[in-house]
């Protein structure tokens, strides 16, 4: 679930508390160059792991992000639960990427379709349309903040094809290879939803991966 608090905002899914027990460094990438040293005793937040378990990304309580190597790390929390991530972000970065990816703009929908528009743009839902919105039986997204768009595929780069208002729901079908990017079903199409915009019904590491469109198809 998205964390109020812009300073200590993450991605939805587990992160554990770390510990530095034997000095070290935080690296920009796995074995890569250093960013910055850290003293025996200093606290991570760490939001993932690297395929092989041998790294985590994590950023330190001033803001800064990178890969630590596990064995300088004592976890405190389910270190299995983490989910390989690709890339490690720190707070303010995820922050940007929350904002762009509920920027209101208007959706490439006809107003016949019923669906919701994006934050701050577009009409309110037509009267009845709770009414008429389909039973979700499986998983489920619902949206905790006052808009999110819903993109023809997991980028910014993506077209909007729709949206939900705070607390809408809609059916949970599939993630991106990260998981920051959920496949979900709105009334006449199938859309993608920037993850720290919502919360599952189901832990993200649990859905099938689906394979996104080529940035240049509609």
């Amino acid at each position: 679930m998205l964390q109020l608090h812009p300073e200590l905002a993450v991605f939805d899914r587990p992160t554990a508390l770390g510990i530095v027990v034997g000095g070290g460094a935080l690296y920009a990438v796995p074995g890569g160059g250093a960013v910055v040293n850290m003293q025996v005793g200093a606290t991570l937040t760490i939001t993932g792991r690297s395929a092989d378990g041998g790294w985590y990304a994590a950023y330190l309580a001033d803001g800064t992000a990178g890969w630590a190597l596990a064995s300088q790390v004592r976890v405190f929390g389910d270190a299995g639960g983490l989910e390989v991530v690709q890339e490690s972000l720190g707070p303010a970065a995820v922050a940007t990427m929350i904002a762009e990816a509920s920027r209101p703009q208007q959706p490439l929908v006809t107003p016949a379709a019923g669906q919701a528009a994006t934050q701050g743009g577009g009409a309110a839902p037509a009267a009845g349309a709770a009414d008429t919105a389909p039973v979700i039986t499986g998983p489920s997204v619902t949206v905790v903040v006052e808009g999110a768009n819903v993109r023809a595929g997991p980028s910014t780069e993506f077209p909007v094809v729709g949206g939900l208002y705070q607390n809408e729901q809609a059916a949970l079908l599939a993630r991106n290879g990260s998981g920051d990017w959920l496949q979900v079903q709105l009334p006449d199409s199938v859309g993608w939803i920037f993850a720290p915009l919502v919360e599952t019904s189901v832990p993200i590491s649990e859905l099938a991966v689906a394979e996104p469109p080529a940035a240049n198809e509609p």
